[in-house]
């Protein structure tokens, strides 16, 4: 009966440790870069941190940030990438804004080239904690050879049920954006969007995100 009850248990137990089991895999080392309450339009220079990653076109930079209530509907709240280099943009802002939205805009010298929008998947809770990852690739990383992307993901808590929102754009069409980059954040509007507790940075590096 003991043999037989374990038999019964074994399987439960297991499904029970995978979750946890996959969160330690999946889970981030410890950043190569943290700044504390970094102020908005204050950048960091990629070039400037230091890794032992080893995957070449491709970094990762994820902020705590607490929404503030209320929030106008007008405002842009999230990271901003500097590109040096590239003859079609020299700044991308990815976030989301006061209306529930994500956003992508891609500027060339003050001018907006392109904007992508997307409505939440899930359901922001103003002035509770979230964090905004933000992961890109130029076209010289070795998994995705010859095609660069950028995607933000916003979330609360840990796992993916707390996704808030996600959006993600390819922009192999800009050509070459293997030059120096830098990043930081930014708040447009009527009034300040967020409090940002933390800004990471991970270069070199490519999450299970």
């Amino acid at each position: 009966m003991k043999n037989l009850l374990k038999k019964l248990l074994a399987p439960a137990a297991l499904l029970a440790l995978t979750p946890a089991v996959l969160f330690f895999l999946m889970r981030d080392p410890q950043p190569d870069f943290r700044q504390a309450s970094p102020p908005f339009h204050q950048f960091t220079a990629l070039n400037a941190v230091s890794s032992d990653h080893d995957r070449a076109g491709t970094w990762k930079s994820v902020a705590t940030f607490r929404t503030l209530s209320p929030a106008s509907e007008h405002s842009f709240f999230g990271q901003e990438i500097l590109v040096q280099g590239n003859e079609q943009l020299d700044r991308i802002r990815i976030g989301i804004t006061g209306n529930l939205i994500s956003r992508v805009e891609i500027w060339k010298q003050d001018q907006l080239v392109e904007t992508k929008e997307l409505g939440f998947v899930g359901k922001m809770t103003w002035g509770k904690t979230h964090r905004m990852s933000v992961d890109f690739r130029d076209a010289t990383n070795a998994k995705y050879a010859g095609k660069s992307n950028i995607y933000m993901r916003c979330y609360s808590g840990s796992g993916f049920l707390g996704d808030v929102a996600t959006i993600s754009m390819d922009l192999s069409d800009y050509g070459d954006l293997s030059g120096a980059k830098s990043i930081g954040m930014f708040s447009e509007g009527p009034q300040q969007a967020a409090d940002v507790a933390d800004l990471s940075i991970w270069k070199n590096y490519q999450s299970f995100d």
